[in-house]
């Protein structure tokens, strides 16, 4: 490995994924560059990426940004099931829009929180 030059590596990126989409070529860019940390930290003399190979800006997306407190805001509403309470905090963000509030079938009221509950 020690043989390869910088922009051997820069010039293997550009010819097989130079084309592709700004996502594929940051992840493939990010893999390569994974390897040959790796194999510097295993004592391998590797190549580096060049810094003319950089990373991409990814294109504008037309997925809503949540802010943090309308995340924590979903989450601490009972109606919205727990699957989608664990989306919303791992994502950061939701496909889908939270459920209607189901409507109580009778006249009790529950007047105690879980730990954690935000009240009503």
């Amino acid at each position: 490995m020690a043989a390869v030059a910088d922009d051997d590596v820069g010039e293997a990126l550009e010819s097989l994924w130079g084309r592709a989409a700004v996502n594929t070529w940051n992840a493939r860019r990010a893999a390569v560059l994974a390897w040959l940390s790796w194999c510097r930290d295993r004592g391998q003399d590797a190549p580096t990426v060049p810094g003319w190979t950089k990373r991409l800006a990814t294109p504008d997306s037309e997925t809503p940004v949540r802010s943090r407190l309308a995340i924590d805001r979903l989450v601490a509403r009972r109606e919205v099931a727990l699957q989608e309470k664990t989306l919303f905090t791992c994502t950061g963000c939701s496909t889908k829009p939270p459920p209607a509030p189901r409507k109580s079938s009778g006249s009790t009221s529950r007047t105690s929180t879980s730990p954690g509950a935000a009240p009503r």
